[in-house]
């Protein structure tokens, strides 16, 4: 669990933060806990495996889905986890073998997030 704070542009009388509590999406499998951590010989092996899955949208590939609601701003991560399960996943998709993408590039992968405006979002996102 996450908690997310946004501060919008607001009239300098009004002192406003928000704060959004983010649950990653339910129903990942295989199941990872472990949170947000450096890829390790574990959560790549554990990556591999989720890409693996079939369908449009496995949680565990796409985790990060609806991650933070609310009115204003949508966010998304990418992360060395993720990287090696979309990677597999893309290539599962298209009726190719699950490939072995390359660890030490994935140890190379700089977490990133990303926040984007909701369209009709009346605030401001300010002092990222």
């Amino acid at each position: 669990m996450l908690l997310c704070a946004a501060a919008g542009h607001w009239p300098t009388d009004v002192a406003a933060q928000v704060q959004v509590q983010a649950t990653a999406r339910a129903g990942a499998t295989p199941p990872w806990n472990k949170g947000i951590l450096p890829i390790s010989p574990e959560s790549y092996y554990h990556a591999i495996e989720c890409g693996k899955q079939g369908g449009d949208d496995p949680a565990c590939v796409f985790w990060d889905t609806g991650l933070c609601l609310n009115d204003d701003f949508t966010l998304s991560a990418y992360t060395a986890y993720k990287q090696v399960a979309y990677q597999v996943w893309v290539a599962v998709q298209q009726g190719q073998p699950a490939p072995q993408p390359d660890y030490q590039g994935a140890r190379r992968t700089r977490v990133t997030l990303g926040v984007t405006p909701v369209p009709g979002s009346t605030n401001v996102l300010t002092d990222l």
